[in-house]
């Protein structure tokens, strides 16, 4: 029985480093600058795999290529990052109010220690954009293949957004604290 137990512990340590999770995600707008951060399996991203309603990245054809990944040491990790970070990025955007389109560059890319490649590896992704100066909200678009992103807006509004997005969505106007908003657009002459 002890065989049997050991064996089952083995099986499920070896499938959790293919499990997909999803990307928790935190904005904040701060003097005219937007800060993006994530938490995520970047091995996946940087594989391109495609995470829409997967649950295994073992039933992909990038599987061999996220285990080359996870199994690169930090430094190396963050070489591969810097080289995928355009494609990646192109999948996000920030859009505002008034339908002018915020680039985003990433600032930041910690991979997390290499640990046990059995286990998948929790990376931190900083994204950052400067604000137009008219602009009153922002909406957040996250890639389609791109899986599933908590998104937290990180502000001192009365509501602040926390919500899920799939893959190929947008997020809600996220208000910048401008007096802008609903009533903003519906009042465009400032």
């Amino acid at each position: 029985m002890a065989l049997v137990s050991t064996l089952w512990a083995a099986i499920g340590v070896s499938a959790a480093a293919h499990e997909v999770s999803a990307t928790i995600g935190q904005i904040s707008f701060e003097e005219g600058k937007v800060t993006v951060k994530m938490r995520m399996n970047a091995e996946a991203f940087i594989a391109g795999i495609d995470l829409d309603g997967l649950m295994d990245t073992n039933a992909t054809d990038g599987s061999d290529e996220y285990d080359r990944l996870r199994a690169l040491p930090p430094g190396a990790l963050s070489v591969e990052m810097t080289a995928a970070a355009p494609r990646i990025l192109s999948g996000m955007t920030l859009t505002t109010d008034r339908g002018v389109d915020v680039p985003l560059s990433m600032t930041g890319f910690d991979p997390g220690e290499l640990g046990n490649v059995a286990l998948p590896r929790a990376s931190f992704l900083t994204l950052e954009g400067t604000i137009p100066e008219a602009a009153r909200s922002l909406r957040f678009g996250w890639g389609k293949g791109y899986g599933t992103l908590i998104l937290r807006e990180m502000s001192e509004a009365d509501s602040p957004y926390t919500g899920f997005l799939s893959g190929g969505m947008e997020s809600p106007d996220l208000d910048l604290g401008r007096g802008g908003g609903f009533l903003g657009r519906l009042w465009p002459f400032d």
